[in-house]
């Protein structure tokens, strides 16, 4: 049976050195096919630093390889068992090596479909061991297929098959998955790696010299961080396996803390030393109040302007509404932007622990004991009512909690989700039997959703998605027509927003929830009020000023924990300038909108950061970022120092990545 480790010879040792800098051959022709051609001496230049990163990172992997293979040659030689055997414990260590590193490497990756195999029938824990374990069975047979083709001399297939592998890597998982693309790396390169062993002869004093240099190049790419615009591309190319675990190992320089203007200053400090902003009067509304939120999924700012025939309950309501045109969400990921909007608090403000919903745990911020703004209202003798399609999106789990009733409406055998038609009659016959107090509402639609089926299979996903939306308009227009017959539109205020927008292969990504670029945090906002004049608003908001703006519509103040500010003098005809930041979280990425029309990001995991002009370059495709330039350190500052003044400390907690 051929291993790797068909004995010590000398053309052995370098083939899992082959193997890694295959896989960096083959990023770097894949690259242009993903970043596109450089088009400017710096790009290339930035181009060239990376990939001389990953070139030296993929040696590093190699030599480590190599220095395994040579300890196992040695200890070979030394133990009394026959080649069969030996070749099957050679075998079995490297799973034994293989999974051990996964239990670490693959755990954020096999974490969810561990918890869905358990289930509610045994220890995820033990599920989770067992399925890294099978999965990293992929590096042994790599091993035993590439030996296989080297004594066949078939080495071309498995050089082949390696090669497609690695580019694959590229190009599956995006934005993501940093276990997965690692682990199909490592089985690219030992599969071509071990099919190359002993093929490539190599004088022993010109192996010796390479050796030393190639030690050097790891140790360099390993040792020295790289400068901010080749960490971009590094964490850009998915195949690049190595670096985001390398990156991660090395701190960025310090950044000063930020001296607000006197007009933000109050935002620069913990919130504990501000105070409860009490409502203005006289109120918006005369009559008791129906506040209603209705989010639509997924659902892009720019589709109501490209689709109006398709949406025409959408494009009448706004005609007649306050529309925010420039509204951002604080996250891109429906869990992150309901839990923010309804606490006030941003992700790193909030307690997030696990805990089990269908039978997977994942992070909730149910032990977070921060008011929502329903709890507020419903402390204050308000009803509050939730009708929701997910079973997450009720009290029990801290996104939305607070509501006095809440009632999930279970979808269809099959279904992931409950379709919007249904929640919205169970809505609309609660409705009808409300009386004459006030009123808060929260519904979710998650019509608009991958895979986009629920309008029809045909067409494009984009084409699909629209159709989907138009599900949701559908239901808006039923909404109307129920508040109109009942007598109760007259003091209704209807607000319609989204929780995230939808990438469809802008910066290289589909859906949501993987980065916090303006196609998954520009949404939809528009607010109809009773007697408020119908007009646009230009001036950036965010999502965060939702709860003060329902606090304040129920005349009840707004806890001074709140990141946002009610947006009710928009309703009353002034244009006030808000002044709160307007941020973004997810995944460990952070984002703020700065004074300045600039947009700063960070990536706290991998060090990267990105600054886009969104006058210039609203579709965010020319970092225009520089670590020497002092404008933009003291950007970065303003953004660091922003979420460090306002994070959770709690003792032994650390803000955790939620995928």
């Amino acid at each position: 049976m051929p291993t790797p480790t068909d004995g010590p010879s000398p053309g052995l040792r370098p083939g899992l050195v082959y193997g890694w800098l295959l896989n960096a051959a083959v990023g770097a022709s894949i690259s242009p096919f993903i970043l596109g051609l450089p088009n400017s001496v710096s790009e290339l230049a930035s181009r060239l630093a990376a990939l001389g990163f990953d070139t030296g990172q993929c040696l590093a992997a190699g030599l480590v390889s190599l220095a395994l293979v040579w300890v196992w040659s040695l200890c070979r030689s030394r133990l009394p068992l026959s080649p069969r055997l030996l070749d099957l414990v050679g075998l079995a260590l490297l799973w034994v090596f293989a999974s051990t590193l996964g239990q670490y490497l693959l755990l954020e990756d096999l974490l969810g479909p561990a918890e869905r195999l358990a289930g509610d029938h045994g220890s995820t824990g033990l599920v989770r061991v067992l399925l890294i374990g099978l999965t990293c069975l992929l590096v042994p047979l790599a091993a035993f297929g590439g030996g296989l083709l080297n004594r066949a001399r078939l080495r071309f297939i498995a050089v082949g098959l390696a090669c497609g592998a690695s580019a694959l890597n590229h190009f599956i998982l995006d934005a993501d998955y940093a276990g997965a693309h690692l682990l199909l790396s490592t089985v690219a390169a030992t599969l071509s790696g071990t099919a190359l062993a002993g093929a490539i002869p190599t004088p022993s004093r010109r192996w010796l010299l390479g050796l030393v240099l190639m030690i050097a190049a790891g140790v360099v790419a390993v040792v020295v961080p790289p400068g901010n615009r080749t960490r971009r591309l590094l964490d850009r190319l998915d195949g690049d396996a190595l670096a985001p675990f390398i990156l991660r190992m090395h701190e960025t320089s310090g950044v000063k803390s930020y001296d607000p203007r006197p007009e933000e200053a109050e935002w620069f400090v913990a919130r504990n030393r501000a105070k409860h902003l009490p409502p203005t009067s006289p109120p918006l509304l005369t009559e008791p109040p129906i506040v209603i939120l209705y989010a639509i999924d997924s659902l892009r700012a720019d589709v109501l302007d490209r689709f109006p025939g398709e949406l025409p309950e959408l494009t009448r309501l706004r005609a007649e509404s306050v529309d925010f045109s420039s509204a951002r969400a604080p996250g891109s990921q429906t869990v992150y932007t309901l839990a923010e909007v309804m606490s006030g608090k941003y992700y790193s403000q909030q307690y997030w622990t696990s805990r089990k919903v269908e039978g997977v745990s994942w992070l909730w911020p149910h032990a977070d004991k921060t008011p929502r703004f329903p709890e507020v209202l419903r402390k204050a003798g308000i009803e509050t009512l939730t009708l929701t399609p997910a079973i997450w999106m009720v009290n029990e789990y801290g996104i939305v909690r607070g509501f006095k009733e809440e009632t999930f409406v279970a979808p269809k055998k099959g279904e992931k989700y409950t379709a919007g038609a249904v929640v919205m009659t169970a809505l609309i016959e609660k409705l009808k039997t409300h009386g004459e107090g006030p009123l808060f509402v929260f519904t979710h639609n998650l019509d608009p959703h991958a895979p986009y089926d629920r309008g029809g299979k045909g067409g494009t996903d984009f084409e699909r998605y629209v159709r989907e939306v138009a599900l949701a308009d559908r239901e808006i227009g039923r909404l109307r027509e129920a508040l109109v017959s009942t007598g109760l539109w007259s003091r209704t205020v209807l607000i319609v927003t989204s929780d995230h927008g939808q990438a469809f292969g802008e910066h290289g990504t589909t859906t949501h929830g993987k980065t916090l670029y303006d196609e998954l945090l520009r949404v939809p906002l528009i607010i109809r009020a009773p007697g408020s004049a119908a007009r646009k608003i230009t001036q950036d908001v965010s999502l965060m000023d939702l709860g003060p703006t329902v606090l304040e519509l129920m005349g009840q103040a707004t806890p001074r924990h709140f990141m946002g500010q009610s947006l009710q003098p928009f309703l009353r005809g002034e244009d006030p300038v808000l002044t709160r930041p307007i941020c973004a979280e997810g995944r460990l990425k952070q984002a703020m909108l700065l004074p300045d029309g600039l947009k700063i990001m960070r990536d706290q995991r991998t060090g990267a950061v990105e600054l886009y002009d969104l006058k210039e370059d609203p579709t965010e495709l020319h970092d225009v970022f520089d670590s020497d330039d002092p404008e933009d350190q003291a950007r970065l500052s303003r953004l660091h120092t922003f979420f460090d003044v306002h994070k959770i400390r709690k003792k032994g907690y650390v803000i955790p990545y939620r995928p």
